[in-house]
Order: C-alpha cells, then sequence, then structure tokens
C-alpha cells in the first residue's frame, strides 16, 4: 500500500497498487520512458521503464485529483507572460 499524507494533520489516502511489464501494460504504443526536464525547455531521458505502476482508487479519487490539477494549472498560467 502506498500512503500519500494530506495537508490536514493525520489524514492522508491509502492505496493498493500492482507493477506490470510496461511491455504489457503499453499494449500497442510501445515502451514507456522516463524523462527530466532540465531546464525551461529541454528534457532529458532517464531510460526505459522496465514495470508499470497501477494505482487501485476509485472514480472520485481520480475525479478530485483531475479537479485539483485543472485549477493548479489555472493558477500556473497566471504567472505566464506574453512577450
Amino acid at each position: 500500500r502506498l500512503w500519500f499524507p494530506s495537508a490536514e494533520e493525520g489524514r492522508g489516502s491509502a492505496f493498493s497498487f500492482n507493477l506490470s511489464s510496461s511491455s504489457v501494460a503499453g499494449g500497442p504504443q510501445g515502451s514507456f520512458e522516463c524523462v527530466q526536464q532540465c531546464g525551461s525547455r529541454s528534457l532529458e531521458s532517464l531510460g526505459v521503464m522496465g514495470l508499470k505502476m497501477n494505482i487501485k482508487a476509485k472514480d472520485d479519487v481520480y475525479e478530485a485529483t483531475r479537479q485539483r490539477m485543472a485549477v493548479a494549472e489555472e493558477e500556473s498560467k497566471k504567472n505566464w507572460y506574453v512577450i
């Protein structure tokens, strides 16, 4: 189980997970590659990922996460500058 803490003291969520071969999990699309952002416009490959982690969560968790990510994206756009 994975434990993800919350900003609220004593709160958080625990999720079960499984690992599968990325060649099976990726299907016909190919493999998964791990990348790292090195600068504002460059990515560095850290190599092919041999395993894929699948988190077992309920739909409400996915929806709440999607909403939080949308809010975070909107907040980050406020800091963008057009030149």
